[in-house]
């Protein structure tokens, strides 16, 4: 039966398990900001082999794929958010603060996404690409945008990521 699928429900991160198997506990980061979620799995490229004696390719092979990637941006991000995305420390209560790490890490986290109706894309092991687009306006809020890109986990028995419909 067709699966229809629509809408954010929640996009929650966290430490990849061990062997970069899905993390256990994970938590949402922040809202995201309407129209910037989006989840795609590139086109396969292909290289193919050609004779001078035929119009069509006589032979094809599968290039390395491009991962899949899952995109949003977080609209009301704090400093633990910061953190979780950058890398870095929080300190204080009242205020937190939040300061980058002194040379840019790298941020692997398992991802979980939920649409409105159920559907779960997982992605044990990501990589996590932040940018601040913080433009400071009387219409405008500040965003963190975050690309994750599914990684091959350390187990051969795991795949970058999974889709589980209802």
């Amino acid at each position: 039966m067709p699966q229809y699928s629509f809408g954010l429900s929640t996009a929650k991160f966290g430490t990849k398990g061990a062997n970069d198997i899905m993390g256990t506990v994970l938590a949402a980061i922040g809202k995201s900001r309407e129209g910037t979620v989006n989840f795609s799995i590139p086109e396969q490229t292909k290289t193919e082999f050609r004779s001078e004696e035929d119009e069509a390719p006589v032979f094809q092979i599968a290039d390395n794929d491009k991962p899949a990637v899952f995109e949003l941006e977080i609209m009301d991000a704090d400093a633990v958010s910061l953190q979780t995305v950058f890398g870095g420390t929080v300190t204080g209560t009242s205020p937190k603060v939040w300061e980058p790490a002194l040379s840019s890490p790298i941020i692997e986290l398992s991802c979980e996404i939920t649409t409105k109706n159920g559907v779960i894309i997982k992605i044990p092991r990501g990589a996590i690409t932040p940018m601040v687009d913080f433009k400071i306006s009387r219409k405008e809020l500040w965003g963190v945008k975050v690309r994750v890109e599914a990684l091959k986990p350390a187990s051969a028995l795991l795949a970058p990521y999974s889709i589980s419909f209802p």
